[in-house]
């Protein structure tokens, strides 16, 4: 048996090993109930969906963005070099006071002991 079959003999109020029909018409207020707060979610995600494609259809791909930005300038590809040279300066300069700090924790325990 598959899935549906399942369901249909467990809710199925016709059929003697099923819940009664009282228990099942108690329930079917709520059912219903439920069934319609799903049914709104689902549309309003629906919606919520179409429209963040529709959105996304209207702005501009990564790659365009990106030809967007590029830099125009004659001498982009010298300016860019010297902003990574800059910020390797950095870099150099944070790792040797790193090194400086571990150094001086280092001569630190040594002077405890």
């Amino acid at each position: 048996m598959n899935q549906k079959q399942l369901a249909a003999i467990r809710w199925n109020p016709n059929l003697t090993h099923g819940p009664a029909t009282a228990e099942w018409e108690k329930w079917e207020r709520p059912r219903h109930f439920l069934e319609n707060i799903l049914k709104r979610q689902v549309e309003v995600s629906e919606s919520q969906r179409q429209v963040m494609i529709e959105e996304s259809l209207r702005r501009p791909s990564l790659y365009q963005r990106s030809a967007e930005i590029a830099p125009a300038h004659a001498n982009a590809m010298l300016m860019r070099r010297m902003h990574d040279c800059h910020f390797r300066e950095v870099r150099s300069v944070t790792n040797l006071l790193l090194k400086v700090k571990r150094y001086e924790r280092w001569a630190k325990v040594l002077e405890e002991d």
